[in-house]
């Protein structure tokens, strides 16, 4: 079955970029089941529409995607939903790279553990990329106070009648999977469920944390009343005066002995700031800022800081970090960057800050359906060398011109043992140089299944790979 219908496109700002790019996210809400006991799951995308191939016709340009939400448990598959959905451009109409599809699936789930994956499918190039989430639902208590996952919005939610497609209490409410704020878009809007059966009123704080989970500045105080059903909360935050890097929305219930969270990370979602002309945290916000929060961060989180940072980790400052104990890897993480602060003394580690914005970039950039961002050949370059001067990229299925590429005709490159100097290629790759590396470094990335997962095969720089007949893989 095929489904047309009008597309909500929004415009936000974007980094170009080739092949199917999507963001995803995925919510819990006690509400929008017939079962009590049941959890809704919805899983939100937000597609490139400047990616999407669009067919010439008559009547204008067509395109259309399929986007589908699967859940497993236990490795079977408990539930599938999709539809392809059309996309028109009229005559002479032109698609920029700011235009934005959001789209949304749902479906109702009993307590338990399952695996709930997200796709996104070009249908006329067939081009894909999918999200893939761990759920755990509780069993809900009825006589806790339950919160549901906040929800970012690029724009405010307006009342609606007539159960549109993004309707929430009579509320369109698109969630944003992007999460980037700042210079196009200065407000953060957020939307959640909160329910309080209990006697006594629920308050709850909004804060705004700094990328090592650091209060910065709290925003409004959610005062819910008790014995009230399921209730929308709604409201926004400025985000104008943050400079570029991550960021935490965080909502925190105030003297509640017991709440109940549908989904593990606890009113927390993260968020992204560009803001090139920021450069500075604002000095109200340093004191936060200049206190170290690694005494804060959990075991699982440090894990994943321990993960984003091992490319500028050396081997056995990486054994040293397997070995500790939690707070050995709490205190080695503050010394680590305590000995790249350029300017000692002062609230702001700027090296730590030019390599979370790298960071960010890369988490958003380069994440696959299987790896995030930072764990991806692409992902580890960019956050050791930076971004590389330039990019040579070549497609699926062109004929690449081997004579073209670096010390062709020089070197230990031995392409002249092969006639096939130029020829049809059957994987994508890229080529990234490095022109003040080493004086001159470049990187072959060769992505084999077409699936945006590019490989590093060769590269001239001292301590990483090198196959210099690396054209025979493609």
């Amino acid at each position: 079955m095929k489904i047309l219908r009008l597309f909500l496109v929004i415009l936000l700002p974007t980094i170009a970029a080739a092949g199917l790019r999507a963001s995803f996210e995925l919510s819990l809400f006690q509400t929008g089941c017939d079962s009590a006991a049941a959890v809704r799951v919805e899983t939100s995308y937000l597609i490139d529409r400047s990616d999407l191939s669009f067919v010439q016709t008559d009547s204008g340009r067509f395109g259309v995607y399929r986007a589908w939400m699967e859940v497993f448990q236990s490795d079977s598959l408990v539930f599938s939903s999709g539809w392809e959905r059309f996309d028109h451009l009229g005559i002479g109409e032109d698609v920029t790279y700011t235009q934005k599809i959001p789209d949304l699936e749902a479906t109702c789930l009993g307590a338990g553990e399952y695996r709930v994956r997200a796709t996104v499918q070009d249908q006329n190039s067939g081009k894909s990329t999918q999200a893939e989430w761990v759920v755990t639902i509780p069993s809900l208590v009825t006589d806790t106070p339950c919160v549901s996952d906040p929800v970012m919005m690029a724009r405010p939610p307006e009342a609606v009648s007539g159960n549109p497609f993004f309707e929430r209490f009579g509320l369109l409410v698109v969630p944003y999977a992007d999460a980037i704020f700042g210079e196009e878009l200065p407000v953060l809007h957020y939307y959640l469920e909160i329910f309080n059966p209990e006697s006594d009123t629920l308050l709850v704080e909004v804060n705004v944390l700094g990328p090592d989970r650091e209060r910065l500045f709290a925003g409004d105080t959610l005062v819910i009343e008790p014995g009230t059903t399921p209730l929308p909360e709604v409201g926004s935050i400025g985000v104008d005066r943050l400079p570029s890097g991550s960021y935490y929305l965080q909502f925190t219930p105030i003297a509640a002995a017991n709440v109940q969270w549908l989904s593990g990370h606890s009113g927390r979602r993260k968020f992204f700031i560009y803001n090139p002309t920021v450069t500075e945290m604002p000095s109200d916000y340093l004191e936060a800022r200049s206190r170290s929060a690694w005494s804060e961060v959990d075991s699982l989180d440090l894990l994943e800081v321990f993960q984003q940072l091992r490319p500028l980790l050396s081997a056995p400052e990486q054994k040293r970090f397997k070995r500790l104990n939690s707070d050995g890897r709490r205190l080695m993480l503050s010394e680590f960057w305590q000995q790249r602060d350029p300017t000692p003394g002062t609230a702001l580690n700027e090296a730590q800050e030019r390599y979370l914005v790298r960071l960010d970039y890369v988490t958003l950039q380069y994440r696959t359906s299987l790896q995030e961002g930072w764990e991806t050949d692409q992902g580890r370059i960019y956050l050791k060398y930076g971004a590389p001067d330039s990019i040579e990229q070549h497609d699926f299925s062109e004929t690449a011109d081997f004579t073209r590429n670096p010390d062709v005709t020089s070197g230990p490159d031995n392409f002249e043992t092969s006639n096939n100097l130029s020829r049809t290629v059957s994987g994508a790759y890229e080529i990234w140089f490095y022109d003040t590396l080493e004086g001159g470094v470049y990187f072959v990335l060769v992505d084999r299944q077409g699936l945006g997962d590019f490989i590093l095969v060769h590269s001239t720089k001292s301590g990483e790979i090198q196959n210099y007949n690396w054209q025979q893989q493609l």
